[in-house]
């Protein structure tokens, strides 16, 4: 019995070892570093690239609330109502060039979009490695957007905004 007793003991501790797991080690890289001295001056950077991301003075919503005050719907669409996207470079500068409309919304909004996007301040350009960059970016642009309601300090940060250009 006491034979039977030991190989069941056995075979319990080996069932009992067998279910260790052991961790996995994990490798995360970190993100590739290029020498300042061969980053192309022309080169244009995507967003997860740069150290610091580009930005509006004020943040998106004061872009947004900026945009959308300078923004004239067309005639024969004054209910506008939808989605676009829109696509920039943001060069060293903080100036706005290559700009696209992904996904347009038609009746001449597009081109409505490019201008008012044209006339706006300059952005905080992009930084990498201590050296600014030159930076795509790209945005969603929401219709309706209520430019009736906006407040007093509201108004009052664009005539900021705009006077600083």
């Amino acid at each position: 019995m006491n034979k039977y007793a030991l190989i069941v003991f056995l075979l319990l501790m080996q069932f009992a070892f067998c279910q260790t797991v052991k961790p996995i080690p994990t490798y995360c890289p970190d993100k590739p570093s290029i020498p300042v001295s061969t980053i192309d001056p022309n080169e244009v950077f995507v967003l997860p690239a740069v150290d610091q991301k580009p930005e509006f003075p004020g943040g998106l919503p004061e872009f947004y609330t900026l945009f959308h005050a300078e923004f004239k719907a067309p005639a024969q669409k004054p209910d506008l109502n939808g989605r676009q996207f829109v696509s920039f470079t943001i060069e060293k500068d903080g100036s706005l060039s290559n700009i696209r409309i992904i996904r347009d919304l038609g009746m001449g909004i597009g081109a409505e979009t490019i201008r008012v996007l044209q006339s706006m301040p300059h952005w905080k350009p992009a930084v990498y490695q201590q050296k600014t960059v030159r930076c795509n970016y790209t945005l969603p642009v929401t219709f309706p957007y209520e430019a009736s309601k906006l407040t007093a300090g509201q108004l009052k940060n664009i005539a900021q905004i705009k006077d600083k250009q």
